[in-house]
């Protein structure tokens, strides 16, 4: 595993593939084909293959949940996708289940991407999640490769998939910083060199935890450098054509830094500290807090599939709810939107918490059919719209007011005119006696 075999037919890249517990798992990908529907995610980028409605929109909205993290962590949002992603959902059985990645590359059709699901316990929403986000991963590193380009190897190293995963992990659920606290405490965390130098497979299972953290916290190191984000896509773009050692690897794309005690190792563990800090990631931002509300807020459905079109979902406002003609799918559009706003009460800012709550009551109005629900969600929308802007004017002000109470060190040396002003500007005013100014002395004493 890991590797790439060149065949008759092409060449399969078994790179990200993880073994499953029921051996029949694999023979099933040739029994799927032809006999089950097909849903397209709403920006096109992922085809799911099943034979339950419901599931293939649950599993396609939760790609699309995957993909916009991935895009938000690479500071990336409108990122065009080159090649499609399949996720194939197997029907159940008496084993554990799971998920396996796949990569074939076929000769004269470029590659084929595919995520094959399996209902059992090993099936988990982690396991889901990073299934989805190796395959975005290989993705945006084949896209731009022809098949005779690659060479024999790993395509993308596992501290690279895993820490993207973790790194994601950590903007999505604040509350897994609790574990850096602990890592910090303990003194557990791994050194750079450690953390690429065994491989994830040969550690207890408290060591894969803390090789999970670890990795999270080097790529955000990485996406935290200048120009980060653009270097971590070159990175990943270059690691099939290089198969080079991770040393090599990061120097090639990092230039500036290097993996030792003053470089690269300085870097991460401040990282690793900073994001031990208890006020640190303990709730979404303003901001980010107001986008995935907005987001969670609508209405995600399935068109169902016309003659040789697959089914395909559609993604709307809720002012638009009406316009989902078949009241079964609509009260599940309404349900799951509810959902998803419940699961974001523990994560978004304090100030944004009783917002949700209502929200969540207001969709529940919907549900119930009641008359005045749809306006009562646009009133807690206003209100999350002033609040936003109430937020926006405190963070401008605390920072102005962090300035003006700051001493005249060093570091503001670049506000020295703005202080210069401010303290003359505060200064005792002496008394003109010149004629012009007794005269405007008196003007002003009128109008006052």
């Amino acid at each position: 595993m890991g590797r790439v075999r060149r065949s008759a037919v092409g060449i399969t890249l078994a790179v990200l593939a993880f073994a499953l517990v029921s051996s029949e798992f694999a023979c099933a990908q040739d029994q799927v084909e032809g006999r089950r529907g097909a849903t397209t995610s709403s920006t096109g980028q992922f085809i799911v293959f099943g034979t339950i409605p419901g599931a293939r929109v649950e599993m396609a909205t939760l790609a699309e949940e995957v993909r916009t993290d991935l895009l938000r962590l690479l500071q990336e949002p409108k990122m065009r996708w080159a090649i499609p992603i399949g996720i194939e959902m197997l029907p159940g059985d008496d084993s554990d289940g799971g998920v396996r990645t796949t990569i074939e590359a076929v000769e004269g059709s470029g590659y084929r991407i595919r995520v094959f699901t399996k209902p059992g316990k090993a099936m988990t929403d982690r396991a889901l999640r990073e299934a989805t986000t190796k395959a975005l991963l290989v993705e945006v590193a084949l896209r731009r490769l022809d098949v005779d380009e690659l060479k024999e190897g790993e395509l993308l190293p596992e501290w690279l998939w895993r820490g993207t995963y973790e790194a994601m992990e950590l903007r999505r659920n604040p509350e897994k910083v609790e574990l850096f606290r602990v890592m910090i405490a303990d003194g557990e965390f791994l050194s750079v060199g450690d953390l690429i130098s065994k491989p994830y497979a040969e550690r207890t299972p408290v060591g894969r935890r803390l090789y999970e953290a670890s990795s999270g916290a080097l790529i955000l190191t990485l996406l935290n450098q200048i120009n980060g984000p653009m270097r971590f896509l070159q990175m990943i773009r270059e690691a099939p054509l290089f198969h080079a050692d991770p040393e090599q690897m990061i120097k090639r794309s990092f230039q500036n830094i290097e993996i030792n005690a003053k470089g690269l190792e300085k870097w991460w563990a401040l990282q690793v500290v900073e994001l031990a800090k208890p006020e640190v990631r303990d709730f979404w931002t303003p901001e980010e807090s107001s986008e995935r509300i907005r987001s969670a807020m609508r209405l995600i459905f399935e068109i169902p599939e016309s003659g040789e079109d697959p089914a395909k979902i559609r993604d709307i406002s809720v002012e638009n709810f009406s316009d989902i003609p078949d009241e079964k799918i609509r009260r599940k559009a309404i349900a799951g939107a509810r959902k998803r706003l419940g699961d974001l009460i523990s994560k978004v800012h304090p100030a944004y918490r009783d917002i949700v709550e209502d929200l969540v009551g207001g969709y529940s109005g919907l549900l119930n059919e009641e008359e005045t629900a749809l306006e009562r969600i646009r009133s807690i929308g206003s209100d999350m719209d002033s609040m936003s802007a109430r937020l926006a004017d405190i963070g401008d002000y605390l920072n102005w007011t962090e300035v003006l109470n700051a001493s005249d060190g060093d570091n503001l040396r670049m506000f020295d005119s703005f202080f210069n002003v401010l303290r003359d500007s505060q200064k005792e005013r002496t008394q003109r006696s010149d004629e012009i100014s007794v005269y405007l002395d008196g003007l002003q004493k009128e109008f006052e």
